[in-house]
């Protein structure tokens, strides 16, 4: 498979910009296989889904989920588990039922199911 090359033309008309690419040498219909990709990317692609996955279940269950305010899913404590799934635990801070604001700290397990992650569980932990 050849590297795509491309070159991109940036056109100001009457306050519009337009954005033209033009492919050359690429390779028509070109696709990687599942296979051909790098498990530790596939790996780390899907923690970081499982870990935005787990910040969104944890919101709905939020009483005020507007207030929700997460800590940066980077720094989330992320541990696989079996059947394809992680254990994340979601941090951050949210109003309570009777509007103060408290720290949070839930512990989430998600697994894949038809290439969706599902929660399996949320539990708080302080």
């Amino acid at each position: 498979m050849t590297p795509t090359k491309g070159i991109v033309a940036v056109v100001f008309t009457a306050g519009v910009v337009w954005f033209t690419v033009s492919a050359i040498n690429s390779a028509p219909n070109a696709t990687v296989s599942p296979a051909a990709e790098d498990p530790v990317k596939v790996h780390a692609r899907n923690m970081t889904n499982a870990q935005f996955a787990c910040e969104g279940f944890v919101k709905e269950s939020l009483h005020d989920p507007d207030s929700a305010k997460f800590s940066d899913s980077r720094t989330y404590a992320t541990t696989p588990i079996p059947n394809d799934g992680f254990e994340v635990i979601v941090t951050g801070r949210a109003k309570n039922g009777f509007g103060g604001v408290r720290q949070l700290a839930v512990q989430c397990k998600t697994r894949r199911d038809a290439g969706q992650w599902v929660p399996v569980s949320l539990k708080e932990l302080r």
